[in-house]
C-alpha cells in the first residue's frame, strides 16, 4: 500500500529503535556472548564515569527526554489532526492519488516488458517472458515473478476488503445526508411558514426538494420523508403529485405490515391524506374523497390505534357526507365523538387534551347542525336515517375496489 514519506521515515526510525534496544538488552543479558557483554558493561562504566566528571550531561539527559516526549506528542496530536474525520476526504483524495500514480507509473513499466507479435516472432508466441518482466517487475518495487505474484494476490484481498468497508461507509454516509436533508427540509418548512409571497414560494419549493433528496437517498425506503413530500406538494398547491405521492406511501404501507388483517395505521394516515387533498383542492371531488375513507375506516385503520387518530378520520368522513348530503353522515360524527371521549380519559399531555377538546367541539357543533336540518321521526326526534353500506370507489384508491 503506498504511504507517505514522513510515515516512510517514522516507520523506518521506530523500527531501528525498536530492534535497537532489542539488541542492548539482549548483550546486557548475555545472551550475544561474552565479549559483547563485556563491552556493553564497559561501555556503561565508561558513561557513568563521564556522567560524575561532568555534571551538565545528567541535566542534558534530562532535557533530552523532555524533548523527545514533547516530540512524540506533537506528532501524535498531528496525526489526530491529520486523520481527524473533517479531514478523511483530503486523506483518501491523497491516498487516491498516490495509488494512481503508482498503477500508472506500473503500466509503463508493463508496457515496456509486453512482446507483440511482429515479424521477428511467431503470432502464438507468448506476450510476457521471465526476462522481461522480471526486470519490469524489480523496477517496480515487487520482486521477481513469484514474489510478486504472492504480494498481489495478498494486495487483491485487501483491495477487496476495503472496497467492502467502502460500501459501509458510503451507506453511512448517505443516511447521515438523507437525515441532514431530513433537517434541513423541516427548518425551510418551518420558515416558510413564518412568510408569505415569493419568500414561503422559495422555502415550501427547498423543503420539498429536500424530503424528496431525503426519500431518495433512503432508496426509496423512508416512509417519514414520503409524507413529508406529499404534505410540501399539497403546500405548494401540486395536488396531482401529492396524490400520487400519498398513494406511494399507502402501497408501501401496505407491502410493509405485518398484521395478520393487514391493517396499518401508516396506510391509513396515507389514505385520509388522499381524501383530504380530493376534498380541498380547487377542484374538489367529495365522491372520491368519501370511497378513500370508507377504505380508510374499513380495511386500514387498525383496532389498536390512538383514538385521536379515529376521532380524526371519523370526523373528516362526517364532514364529507355532509357536503354530499349523505344522511349517515351522522354515524361517523357519532363515532368521532366517542373516540374523542375516549381519547380525553386516557388522560395524555396537556396539549394533546386541548387538540381532542376543540376536535370534541367541532363534532358537537356539526351533530347539532344535522339534527337541525333533518326532518323530525314521527315521534318527535330527529331522523337518523340507515342506509345500505357504501363500497368504496373503484376509482379512489386501487386497494378499495
Amino acid at each position: 500500500m503506498p504511504t507517505r514519506f514522513h510515515d516512510q521515515v517514522m516507520l523506518g526510525t521506530v523500527t531501528i529503535f525498536f530492534f535497537s534496544v532489542v539488541a542492548a538488552i539482549c548483550a546486557f543479558m548475555g545472551a550475544l556472548g561474552d565479549p559483547v557483554q563485556a563491552w556493553v558493561l564497559a561501555t556503561v562504566n565508561h558513561l557513568k564515569e563521564f556522567e560524575k566528571q561532568h555534571e551538565a550531561f545528567e541535566t542534558l539527559g534530562k532535557v533530552s527526554g523532555i524533548a523527545i516526549t514533547l516530540l512524540t506528542g506533537a506528532y501524535a496530536i498531528y496525526q489526530k489532526y491529520y486523520f481527524a474525520e473533517f479531514n478523511m476526504h483530503n486523506r483518501l483524495d491523497e491516498f487516491q492519488r498516490r495509488v494512481e500514480r503508482r498503477l500508472r507509473d506500473s503500466n509503463e513499466h508493463i508496457f515496456t516488458a509486453v512482446q507483440r507479435p511482429s515479424p521477428h516472432r511467431e503470432f502464438e508466441t507468448a506476450i510476457f517472458e521471465d526476462k522481461t518482466l522480471n526486470r519490469a517487475l524489480r523496477e517496480m518495487k515487487w520482486g521477481r515473478r513469484r514474489r510478486a505474484y504472492a504480494s498481489l494476490q495478498a494486495e487483491l484481498k485487501e483491495i477487496e476488503d476495503q472496497l467492502k468497508s467502502w460500501d459501509m461507509q458510503k451507506k453511512t454516509y448517505e443516511l447521515r445526508k438523507a437525515q441532514a436533508c431530513l433537517v434541513k427540509g423541516a427548518i425551510a418548512a418551518a420558515r416558510a411558514a413564518k412568510t408569505d409571497g415569493e419568500e414561503a414560494r422559495k422555502a415550501n419549493d427547498e423543503a420539498r426538494d429536500c424530503f424528496r433528496e431525503a426519500f431518495e437517498l433512503s432508496n426509496k425506503t423512508d416512509v417519514e420523508a414520503l409524507e413529508y413530500l406529499g404534505h410540501q406538494q399539497v403546500r405548494l398547491g401540486e395536488f396531482d403529485q401529492a396524490l400520487s405521492t400519498f398513494l406511494q406511501l399507502a402501497t408501501m404501507a401496505q407491502q410493509a405490515t405485518r398484521a395478520p388483517d393487514g391493517k396499518s395505521l401508516l396506510r391509513a394516515r396515507a389514505l385520509k391524506f388522499q381524501a383530504e387533498v380530493y376534498e380541498c383542492r380547487p377542484s374538489p371531488n367529495g365522491s372520491k374523497a368519501n370511497g378513500v375513507l370508507i377504505d380508510a375506516v374499513h380495511n386500514a385503520l387498525p383496532t389498536n390505534a390512538s383514538d385521536l387518530e379515529k376521532a380524526e378520520i371519523h370526523e373528516m368522513h362526517g364532514r364529507v357526507r355532509t357536503k354530499l348530503n349523505q344522511l349517515n353522515a351522522e354515524e361517523s360524527y357519532i363515532e368521532a365523538r366517542h373516540a374523542y371521549q375516549r381519547f380525553i380519559r386516557s388522560n395524555p399531555s396537556r396539549e394533546y387534551v386541548r387538540i381532542a377538546k376543540k376536535g370534541l367541539e367541532r363534532v358537537d357543533h356539526a351533530l347539532e347542525q344535522l339534527s337541525q336540518t333533518s326532518p323530525p321521526d314521527q315521534n318527535g326526534g330527529a331522523a337518523v336515517a340507515v342506509t345500505a353500506p357504501e363500497q368504496p370507489s373503484p376509482d379512489a384508491h386501487p386497494d378499495a375496489r
